[in-house]
């Protein structure tokens, strides 16, 4: 579960990023999250705590990064990293912005969603860095044609092997969603949030509400400045983008597929 909360790496990890003795034991932390998540609406009531938690949620990260390395070293001592292929990433991050706290719940603010992917293929030895908009469900493609295995047809996501190989894929949108609301499996999709990226864009779309923001990344990666109602050109298309795929979704799961 590291780094999940509570925030708690050994020594000499904790402290090192800030060096108070606030927030380091079990009982500490767990009485300041379940404060702020009663007090969620009055975020900036807790401006010192969130800055140590997030502090306390770097050095459990930078405790796992030594695992992970620890990890590739017996690899690489086995002999093992020549036939094998490493790839690193997570299933999201954790806020401590927008008054929303670690990462249960419907936003999909980029705290939450963007996270690391990294590939190593065997007696690499270079690396670069890729600045396309990807997706989780890439990977398997990804790895099955790392493993020479053609993709079967139901499989969703697409390999990213070119991007390896140092070519293009075209561009296309990006999705992100937030179900935890919805009935089991069976019932049509009707609660939660989803969100699209596209080139600079981002927009994020709460069902329930209706409600929508459009930010452009690029010129405000915070997402502090919603522009829905100021570039309506862009955020009916993304957000038509998500209705369409939403509706196809629905029709699949009715369908029992």
């Amino acid at each position: 579960m590291p780094p999940h909360a509570p925030f708690l790496p050994p020594e000499p990890y904790m402290q090192m990023f800030d060096s108070s003795e606030k927030l380091t034991t079990l009982k500490a932390q767990l009485t300041r999250i379940q404060e702020i998540r009663k007090y969620l609406s009055e975020f900036k009531r807790f401006p010192a705590d969130i800055v140590i938690l997030r502090a306390r949620y770097d050095e459990f990260i930078r405790f796992c990064d030594e695992q992970f390395k620890d990890f590739i070293m017996r690899l690489d001592k086995g002999n093992r990293l020549k036939n094998t292929v490493v790839i690193l990433s997570s299933d999201h991050g954790e806020s401590f912005e927008h008054n929303y706290f670690l990462h249960a719940g419907g936003h999909l603010y980029e705290q939450v969603t963007s996270i690391p992917l990294i590939i190593k293929e065997p007696s690499q030895t270079d690396g670069r860095i890729i600045n396309d908009l990807v997706e989780q469900i890439d990977i398997p493609a990804t790895i099955l044609e790392l493993a020479g295995i053609e993709k079967p047809p139901w499989m969703e996501g697409r390999s990213l092997y070119p991007l390896l190989r140092g070519k293009k894929l075209s561009s296309i949108p990006v999705l992100s969603m937030a179900f935890p609301e919805n009935p089991d499996h069976g019932a049509k999709i009707t609660k939660g949030t989803i969100a699209v990226w596209k080139g600079d864009y981002k927009l994020i779309h709460y069902l329930e509400e209706d409600r929508s923001l459009l930010f452009n990344l690029r010129e405000d990666p915070d997402e502090l400045n919603n522009l829905f109602d100021k570039e309506p050109e862009i955020a009916n298309r993304l957000l038509s983008l998500i209705r369409l795929n939403l509706e196809k979704a629905n029709e699949r799961i009715q369908k029992g597929e």
